[in-house]
Formats: C-alpha cells, structure tokens, sequence
C-alpha cells in the first residue's frame, strides 16, 4: 500500500472545534457548515483526506490527530487553527484520534456513514466525505477515538462518591446510568452529636443538595461526591443545661422564686454537688412559662429536672390543643383523666407509702391512749424478744408528768401493752406524747425492736399503694408503647425517719417525721434542718424498674411521682408562703410520692398545692396524680423553644 501524506485526495474530513462558554459547559454550538466548506474545499477529482483545524478559542492554536489504518498506515498530524491537512488514501478501514486532550462531539456527516460508538469508518479509493464535529476545545483525561461523540460529560455513566464531611463509616460509591432514576443508598454515616441532614455538592452545603435516599436522575456521565451534611443535634438535656443560671444558695431556695432580691427567680440552675460530675444536674425553678414544656406521646409534660445519667425528667401537664406544628400546652393542668384520687387508706403506717411490705402485721396498728398527769406509767428502754417473751435494757415507772418528756429525749419508748403470767407478750413503741395521751404503733409478734418491724412494714416492697396503681395503670394504657424511649431512673421516695431508731430525738416535737419532709419544712432553715436534695441514700428507697447498683427493682414501670425534695427545687415551700402561682407547678393541687410523717391516725403524704406550697394531707384525701417520667439520654427534640405555645417536640 501506498502512503501519502502531501497531496489532497477524494475523501473529506472537516473537524471543526467551537469554544464553549465555561459558564454553560454542557452546551455545543451549531457548526458553521459554509465557513468549513470553504476552509476544506476540494477540487473535484481530488481524493483522499483532508483534516481541517477551525478553533474559535483555546489554550492552542493547534490540533493533534495520529490517523491509522488496518494495512498497518499510521501517520501523526499537527493541523494549525483555520488550515487543512490532505492524506492520500486507498481503499481501507481508518481510525482517526486525537492525541492530545480535547474534547469535541459529532453532529453531522456527508457523503458517508460514521458510527457513534468508535467503530471505524470504510473509505474507498474514490469516494468523498465531509465528517463534522461541533465541539470546544478543553484538557481531559484520555484519548478520543474517532467516530466517538463526546460532551463534557461525556461518560456513559455517572458514578456518586459519598464523602462523610467530618463523620464517620463507609460508604460504597454509586453508579447511574444516563437519565436512568433510582434512589440515592441511604446514609450510613454517623456524627457524634451530630443529626445527618442529606447530601450537598459541596462540603460547605453551597452546591446541589439532596435529600436521604432521594431518587434522582443524571443526563450527563462523569465522578461527582457528594458530601454528608450534618447539624448539630437538638439534644434536650444540652438545650436545658446551655440555660443555667447557676447555683442556688439555700437562702435562696428558702424564699420564693419570684423574689428576685434574694437571687432566687425563675430559671434553670445547677445542682451544686453534681457540679463537677459527667452530667451535671440542672432543674427548672419557678414560673419558666416559657422554657419547660415538652410534648411527648401526644401528652404534654414540664421539665423538672435532669438526671446523673444526661437524661431528662418530665412531669405530665395535660393535653395539647391544636394540630401538628401548632400544637400547644395549657399553663396549668389537671392530673390524668381529669380526676383525683386518694393516696391510700387511712389508719396505718403504710398508709402514707407509696410502696411497702406487710400490711397486716408488724407495725400497722396505731393506738393513742389518754393519760392524766397524776397516772403511774412504766416505760422501757430496749426490748428483746426471747422465747415469746420480752425483755427490756432499762425501765422507769412515775407519774406521767415527770415521765413526758424523758419518753423522747432518753429514747424510752417501749411500754410493754400485754401480759400474761409469764411476763410481757406484746410491746408498742411510743411515737408522740401530749399533755394528756401518748401514742404508739405495735410491733408485730415475733419483733423485738423497732427497726425490725419498721422495715419489714415500711421497706419491704410487696405491695403498691392505690396511687401507684392508678399510675400504673394510666402508664400501660397510654405510654407503655414509648417505654424504649425513657430511662430507668430512680424516683427517690425516702422512708427513713427523723426519729425511729438512729436518728435524733427532739423532745420538743410530738411527731416522727419523714426525713423528706423533716428536711423540706423551710421553717427550719434557720435551725439547719433545711437540707433539700436530689440524691436517694438508700438503695431500698431508691425506686427503679430493673434492679442495678443504684435501683431496687421494685416497679413494674418507669414512671412514678414528683418527690418533696423536687417540688421544693421547683419552688414550692412547706411553710411561710401565701398560696400563689409563681411556680410551674401549677395551681392544681398534686400528690407527691413522698410520706410526711407517723403523727396521730393519719399518717399524712405530702403534696403541693395552688402553685408553690408544699404540705401535707391524709392518705384518703382527693388529689390530682401527675406522673413523672424520665426521658433517655441523648434524646433530640425537633423543634419548640419551650413556650408552652411553642413547646419542646420529642418524636
């Protein structure tokens, strides 16, 4: 075969390069036919080829071919812009490529058949052609073949890179076919404290976005990322702690919380032995109308509290009104099913429980027995129980009045209340005097002291007082669905007395106090018996779902009530305060789940009544149930500023 590469033969290629304009890359201008006829004219019995240069701009003035045939032809060509190259040729199968990196696209052929999809064309020995090329001249990464038509996009698939912009995980690349519609695979990366929020072009979100799994489509070929945007999460528990004010002195927590002089107003504020802790705790005190509502299984609910753990601990305030984004709580509230209820039945020391042991034996009976000042009486200091019978450490027998009031401040305070011949079969303990009775509870047979029979009346977790069944109850019919979305927290229900066995005697108190509320009465500020708290001493006392190290197991839901401890944090105070509704509290009155003290028949629960004043009334008494829950640890919200018109939404 022969190889020409100066004379100007039959066959004609023009391919003619057009600049594009950067700011629409994916658009090709309309070749201009005339203008590459008259630069690749041939005379009429010229054959061969003729490679013609027509570049409207770019970084040369050039293009660079290798042309090529099956009879083992191969030339290299330099075409300058505007001028022709002429290659004589037989009748063969020729490839022409590019050898430097351009880009061009096929738009039109004459005299002849091109394919796009790099097969070679056929010349023979005599025919003419013209071959047009419409395209811009730009760098790429690889060789173009001839007959190959190419965009700037021009690849025949389009392949996503995803890119975890700061989280962390793996993720396979993705590949589309051109206009082919399918689903983005779901996002696999993760972001500590971060909430996934799609897929942007661009790391800094300035670019395309896309949204989890969205379908989407592609025209073009080629490599695009795209990289994981993220958000920082709503957690509740940090939301709640970014609003503290601080520690509360207890000066301060003794005065009413809308008492601004004494630094005591409304707020969040940081309780000061977890300061230092993984997760401080924080509580909200006072009004905060508009920092403490949350909406949590269609229920509305007040924040009061964090808890060690970094969860967050709600109280139930009613039903929201309105619909989706414009849902909205009540200021005040009602307790469940718009209805009150008693605490428990009155008459035994249970009676003020929210849980407890055996309720028909040790320590469950009360007596009060009228004396006068002149009457003889014998009591005892110590017993001890030994084949049936007692026996007592010391014993005193005088008048009454010289007796009074060594009963409490020399701690005796067993009477033995049957004998027969033998000697004494059943003691009581004496819990109060006055000037004209003293009064005692019965230990069961078979107790020798107070602590025994105590705990196993008081501490021994059996049976659910009424409150905590109707609790209970409410719990499983509505929320027991999100029970995976709270925590197993303690409710701290604190059962120690001030003055049973252990503790202090006040002989100038008739009563035997509960320590929780001993240590809330705020009239004992200034005598340092103020001491609220939110930590739980005893295991036994401290009530969780699931037994643990901190929790004694005994409920069977996470849910319980608010404690006196935290509705004095709230705001409320047992003495000293007119009525009033500066606390979140609301102005409904509400039981507490704590037990107020062992004095006459009553046995009285403490509650929280009109807002912010804490008391206590009988077991029987009709009061409102408000449940508390906690929620888990890392719980988001997704929207609300805690208004009660705009609350916290936790899905």
């Amino acid at each position: 075969m022969r190889k020409r590469t100066g004379d100007f033969g039959h066959l004609k290629l023009i391919l003619a390069f057009l600049f594009i304009s950067v700011v629409l890359p994916n658009v090709v201008k309309a070749f201009d036919s005339s203008a590459a006829g008259a630069l690749g004219s041939f005379e009429t019995n010229e054959t061969g080829i003729k490679l013609c240069a027509q570049i409207d701009a770019g970084p040369e003035d050039a293009l660079h071919f290798r042309v090529s045939n099956n009879q083992g032809y191969s030339t290299d060509l330099v075409v300058a812009n505007n001028s022709c190259a002429h290659i004589n040729t037989e009748a063969a199968t020729y490839t022409i490529k590019q050898r430097a990196l351009q880009e061009y696209s096929l738009t039109g052929v004459t005299g002849g058949t091109v394919s796009a999809d790099n097969t070679p064309f056929i010349a023979t020995a005599s025919g003419q052609y013209t071959i047009i090329y419409s395209a811009h001249y730009a760098p790429k990464s690889y060789l173009h073949s001839f007959g190959y038509t190419v965009t700037k996009n021009s690849a025949t698939a389009m392949d996503i890179h995803f890119d975890a912009n700061g989280g962390t995980g793996t993720m396979n690349d993705q590949r589309f076919g051109i206009n082919a519609s399918q689903a983005l695979t779901a996002n696999a990366f993760t972001r500590a404290d971060h909430t996934f929020n799609g897929w942007n072009t661009a790391a800094d979100g300035s670019g395309t976005s896309y949204t989890d799994e969205q379908s989407v489509s592609f025209a073009t070929g080629g490599v695009t990322t795209l990289y994981a945007q993220w958000e920082e999460a709503k957690l509740l528990y940090n939301r709640v702690a970014s609003q503290t004010n601080g520690i509360l002195s207890l000066d301060s927590l003794a005065v009413k919380p809308d008492n601004n002089t004494n630094g005591s107003g409304d707020g969040v504020f940081t309780y000061e032995p977890s300061e230092h802790n993984q997760y401080p705790v924080y509580y909200y005190r006072g009004s905060v109308a508009n920092e403490n509502s949350v909406i949590f299984a269609d229920y509305c609910w007040r924040i009061i509290r964090t808890t060690d753990t970094g969860g967050v601990k709600i109280m139930y305030a009613g039903v929201p009104s309105g619909t989706g984004a414009n849902r909205q709580c009540p200021e005040t509230a009602n307790g469940i099913n718009d209805a009150i209820y008693k605490f428990n039945d009155a008459g035994h020391q249970y009676s003020a429980l929210y849980m407890y042991g055996s309720d028909e034996a040790a320590f469950s009976t009360f007596t009060s027995t009228a004396i006068s000042d002149g009457d003889t009486i014998t009591i005892y200091k110590g017993a001890h129980l030994e084949n049936g019978l007692y026996t007592f450490d010391d014993s005193i027998t005088d008048s009454f009045s010289n007796l009074r009031s060594r009963i409490l401040s020399e701690a005796y305070r067993y009477i033995c209340r049957e004998r027969d011949a033998n000697g004494c079969t059943a003691v009581g303990f004496i819990i109060s005097t006055s000037q004209t009775s003293y009064n005692y509870v019965h230990l069961g047979v078979g107790y020798s002291n107070v602590r025994e029979s105590l705990d196993d009346t008081v501490l021994k977790n059996e049976h659910s007082s009424q409150a905590k069944l109707v609790v209970d109850e409410w719990f499983s019919n509505n929320l027991l669905t999100k029970e995976d979305k709270l925590e197993d927290t303690v409710f701290c229900i604190d059962r120690d007395m001030h003055r049973y066995a252990d503790r202090p005697v006040d002989p100038n108190t008739s009563t035997n106090e509960y320590l929780a509320y001993q240590r809330n009465n705020s009239g004992n500020h200034y005598s340092g018996t103020f001491q609220p708290t939110l930590d739980c001493v005893n295991r036994n006392d401290s009530f969780t779902k699931n037994a643990s190290e901190k929790g004694n197991g005994a409920l069977d839901y996470s849910v319980g009530l608010i404690t006196m401890d935290e509705a004095v944090f709230a705001g409320a105070a047992r003495s000293g305060w007119s009525q009033n509704t500066t606390s979140y509290l609301g102005s409904v009155d509400t039981w507490t789940a704590s037990p107020a003290y062992a004095g006459g028949s009553s046995y009285p629960v403490g509650l929280f009544a009109n807002g912010n004043r804490l008391y206590e009334n009988y077991p029987p008494s009709q009061y409102a149930l408000k449940p508390v829950v906690s929620l888990k640890p890392a719980t988001r919200y997704t929207s609300g500023t805690g208004a009660t018109t705009n609350p916290y939404i936790v899905e």
